[in-house]
């Protein structure tokens, strides 16, 4: 605790049961801290009261947190992996949002190649995007789900409580289009003005989705009259223009 002191807490562990049937999966450790009681500054988790094995993990407090990031709204991203290099789609992806009104995003590094790692780091410097590592001593994919995915998704929403008013949920190659408003701000503020007389104030939305196929063919219009050279790749957005029947799914 912040004064000193040390307590014993039970902890009630919560597991999310979208593993896959592998052998790690995802969960919450929960332990309450009785009133008036001090925050704690750290935390040690054990099987038993021996403490064995257990790593000394810092509580982050975001109301006092000065030095992070502010604003109305941020983007979470799921772990980047297989060294991902794509840098021309995530330019587009960052861009993109950032035309909606995104102010930061918020990736987990498990290994980028060497163009994402540039582009990232110039981010970085305009205070645009926060980079964490994410280092897993188990196999994705094979032990555990996706390099822990829902661990960082759920990382990332306690990390910005507090800080931004909307956090997104999203992976690179998903975009939520707004049919009726010019920026994400604007559309979750009438969605939670419009719902908030069902049961009080939403706390979460979930939105449609339907696929653009990346391996069918491009809408060559959407270039213009002169195919577009793509010396350094393309952009996804603009020629995916067919979707698949969402009525279908």
């Amino acid at each position: 605790m912040s004064d000193g002191k040390t307590m014993d807490a039970r902890v009630v562990r919560k597991v999310m049961n979208e593993h896959w049937k592998l052998r790690y999966s995802s969960c919450f450790l929960s332990c309450e801290v009785p009133k008036n009681t001090l925050p704690p500054l750290k935390v040690l988790v054990s099987l038993n009261r021996n403490f064995t094995f257990s790593a000394m993990l810092p509580v982050h407090q975001n109301k006092e947190n000065i030095a992070s990031p502010r604003g109305d709204l941020a983007v979470c991203v799921k772990p980047l992996h297989y060294s991902y290099d794509r840098a021309t789609w995530l330019l587009e992806f960052i861009e993109f949002h950032r035309i909606l009104g995104v102010e930061h995003f918020f990736f987990y590094n498990h290994t980028v190649g060497p163009n994402v790692d540039v582009l990232l780091r110039h981010y970085i410097s305009q205070n645009i995007v926060t980079v964490l590592p994410w280092s897993l001593p188990v196999l994705s994919q094979k032990e555990i789900r996706t390099e822990a995915i829902f661990s960082s998704l759920n990382d990332c929403v306690f990390r910005t409580m507090y800080l931004f008013h909307y956090v997104i949920l999203l992976d690179f190659d998903e975009y939520i289009i707004p049919r009726e408003h010019e920026s994400y701000l604007d559309m979750l503020n009438q969605l939670e003005e419009d719902n908030k007389h069902i049961r009080g104030k939403p706390g979460s939305f979930v939105f449609k989705n339907t696929f653009f196929y990346l391996y069918w063919e491009n809408d060559t219009i959407a270039y213009g009259v002169e195919p577009e050279n793509h010396l350094n790749g393309y952009l996804t957005s603009s020629p995916s223009t067919k979707r698949e029947d969402y009525r279908l799914l």
